[in-house]
């Protein structure tokens, strides 16, 4: 029975079979086309990678140079602080000084104003006599 089957399909089987060697001829063609692009596309991306890889080194050491300029900046605004908290401090004892510097001299003009007075009023007596 199984082989009066097969010789009945036999004449089919001559028909599918070029097809069939053409599909898998062109499918072994097309996967290394595939194959071919895919390669391509994964040196691509290794010399992609490689590129990111440069520009992250670089971006890195610019970075790093930013944090240092940072902290330079940093100490100069401390050692700006610092020095204007010190010119504030003599400036308060220099205002200090000059209160009572302009304190004496109001006393010594208020002095020297009564020694005037005293003089032209010594003056007057010497003369009435």
């Amino acid at each position: 029975m199984w082989p009066k089957i097969l010789l009945e399909l036999l004449p089919h089987f001559t028909r599918v079979l070029p097809l069939a060697d053409r599909y898998f001829s062109s499918r072994g063609e097309q996967d290394k086309e595939q194959a071919a692009a895919l390669a391509t596309l994964g040196e691509e991306l290794r010399g992609g990678l490689g590129r990111v890889d440069e520009v992250h080194a670089v971006l890195q050491d610019a970075l790093k140079e930013q944090g240092e300029r940072i902290a330079e900046v940093g100490v100069e605004a401390t050692r700006a602080r610092m020095a204007v908290e010190s010119i504030e401090q003599r400036m308060a004892k220099l205002e200090r000084r000059a209160k009572a510097t302009l304190m004496v001299a109001e006393a010594g003009f208020v002095l020297l104003l009564v020694a005037v007075v005293l003089l032209i009023v010594w003056m007057v007596k010497i003369k009435a006599r």
